[in-house]
């Protein structure tokens, strides 16, 4: 897990879910969107942090 001071205030967005299975469709979505279809952004990374666990439904 990445700390918050680690980011160096580099953070651009932050989208807040309603669980934890959303926030990793989001960040899916999100890769996608960078690596095919915008390659002028293949620079950003996309970063996932929740608390509690991670279950695949």
């Amino acid at each position: 897990m990445i700390k918050a001071k680690l980011l160096n205030g580099r953070t651009k967005a932050m989208i807040v879910t309603s669980s934890c299975p959303a926030a990793a469709r989001y960040k899916l979505a999100l890769e996608q969107y960078v690596k095919d279809d915008n390659p002028e952004y293949s620079d950003y990374r996309v970063l996932m942090a929740f608390s509690g666990k991670l279950t695949s439904q």
